[in-house]
């Protein structure tokens, strides 16, 4: 398999619309109109978890839960969406220009690498040229749906 564009990309069954929406960002809330906006839908962690290999990520759509600066001068990430979770890495180039990346910020990537090292480890980069668009968590403090 050589792109996710393979797998019929739609909304995971198991999610449904209006369960979290007391609880959800306004950051989140934007990168999911974002995404309604388009016409190709993003690939959720679910799918990407389902993958028998290696390859490029037509569109994803994913909040940071944590991050953690290495010695190398990029970023090891935790992300997330509302199908789960999975580690990734921020390439040094996106770290300088996005300075204000912190937990809750939502990553808007197109054709990101995504490896699966092996049957339970997978594994997601971000470099510059695959950021489409970043909300800053701190553009959205404290804003909640009513």
């Amino acid at each position: 398999m050589d792109d996710i564009d393979a797998l019929e990309l739609v909304a995971p069954s198991h999610t449904k619309p209006g369960l979290r929406d007391r609880s959800l960002s306004k950051a989140w809330q934007t990168a999911l109109s974002f995404q309604g906006q388009s016409r190709e839908h993003a690939v959720s962690i679910l799918d990407m978890m389902r993958l028998e290999a290696s390859c490029k990520i037509s569109r994803a759509v994913l909040m940071i839960s944590s991050i953690a600066s290495t010695a190398f001068g990029e970023a090891a990430v935790k992300l997330k969406d509302p199908t789960g979770e999975m580690h990734g890495g921020l390439d040094g180039r996106v770290l300088r220009k996005h300075t204000d990346l912190s937990s809750g910020a939502v990553l808007i990537l197109q054709q990101a690498p995504f490896l699966r090292l092996s049957h339970q480890l997978r594994y997601l980069c971000v470099p510059l040229e695959c950021v489409c668009q970043v909300i800053s968590a701190s553009e959205t403090e404290d804003m909640l749906i009513a």
